[in-house]
């Protein structure tokens, strides 16, 4: 059986090296980066998205309204990337597997994510699936 993926979308960073303008609510392909990455995800998984949110976290619900992604937000967001992974990790419905992304990579595909998905099947789908290039951690 195919395991069942679930997302956790990080976007609670305050994205310092963007300069003043949050990087999540610049377009991409003519929508914010943070909608093109709940569409991707969502796309390809077929399941709810939750986003963690914590910087500008309510221009980022605003952006998500009309679509089934979930916000939840990190009151401790300056504290680092983790205390969004522990959130997710305690908010998330997931029945099998959960992709753990960023929220600012608009170039991950539905082919990408369909094929991590893959790879983690053919795996035994039982322990954490790290992407790699070569000998380096991917993420």
């Amino acid at each position: 059986m195919t395991a069942k993926f679930g997302t956790i979308l990080l976007a609670a960073g305050v994205s310092t090296r963007m300069g003043p303008e949050n990087k999540l609510l610049l377009p991409y392909r003519d929508v914010p980066m943070i909608l093109h990455m709940v569409n991707t995800y969502r796309a390809a998984t077929s399941n709810t998205v939750c986003v963690i949110t914590g910087y500008e976290a309510a221009q980022i619900e605003s952006v998500l309204e009309g679509t089934d992604a979930v916000t939840v937000f990190n009151a401790e967001y300056k504290s680092g990337q983790q205390s969004s992974v522990t959130l997710g990790l305690q908010s998330a419905k997931v029945d099998d597997a959960l992709f753990i992304g960023l929220g600012d990579q608009p170039l991950i595909t539905v082919a990408d994510l369909q094929f991590l998905m893959s790879a983690h099947h053919e795996s035994g789908g039982t322990k954490i699936s790290v992407p790699m290039q070569g000998e380096a951690r991917g993420n």
